[in-house]
């Protein structure tokens, strides 16, 4: 009697669609642009796909150079030798203008004439007016009240930037992608083919 192989699964309150690994894809570390390093691992991966979203989020780890260049005295790597970076980001069937908000430094600062939303976040673009749509008056006070993590769009990726890898983390930032594009106008919605949030919310 040849029986499948036993899959272990783990489940997530309020997010039974999750799907969980203890090593991830390696591919990950080329499709993120992630630099290669001595012993890398994707680590604790998560990941989960619906209506025109796919999350990705993990934790990439590595040996330090410092552990790297005793390794072959001491024989062995403990944990304390490897150093990490959180990833956690959402994939569209959309693009969207490369942009950031409290991320990475790409094209310009967009200014929305908002002073209290500029004391508080840098919005930056490649495409300034789309930029006005995208932070509306709406998303603008929202993320006024709410203050969450910055992310980075580029092209189809949506990176968060996030200080540690944590399914409460995770959960956050989707509940954080949900709220922003559920405030952009469905005229800007459509044009850009940005999902129907409903099939996001919990």
């Amino acid at each position: 009697l040849n029986l499948p192989p036993r899959i272990e699964r783990h489940s997530f309150y309020g997010h039974d669609d999750w799907e969980y690994q203890l090593q991830g894809d390696r591919a990950l570390v080329r499709e993120f642009g992630l630099p290669v390093r001595p012993q890398g691992r994707i680590e604790d991966q998560l990941t989960c796909g619906c209506a025109g979203v796919r999350m990705v989020s993990f934790n990439y780890t590595w040996l330090s150079e410092s552990a790297a260049r005793t390794q072959l005295t001491r024989g062995m790597v403990m944990d304390s030798d490897r150093q990490s970076e959180p990833i956690c980001a959402f994939i569209l069937d959309s693009r969207l203008p490369d942009l950031s908000l409290n991320g990475e430094e790409l094209g310009a600062v967009v200014k929305l004439g908002n002073f209290r939303f500029a004391d508080n976040f840098q919005l930056r673009s490649v495409d300034p007016q789309q930029a006005y749509q995208l932070f509306n008056e709406r998303v603008q006070e929202w993320l006024l009240e709410t203050h969450p993590y910055g992310w980075t769009a580029r092209g189809n990726v949506i990176r968060f930037h996030v200080p540690t890898h944590d399914a409460s983390v995770v959960a956050e930032c989707e509940a954080i992608l949900h709220g922003w594009l559920d405030r952009i106008p469905p005229a800007s919605r459509e044009q850009l083919g940005l999902p129907e949030m409903p099939a996001l919310a919990r």
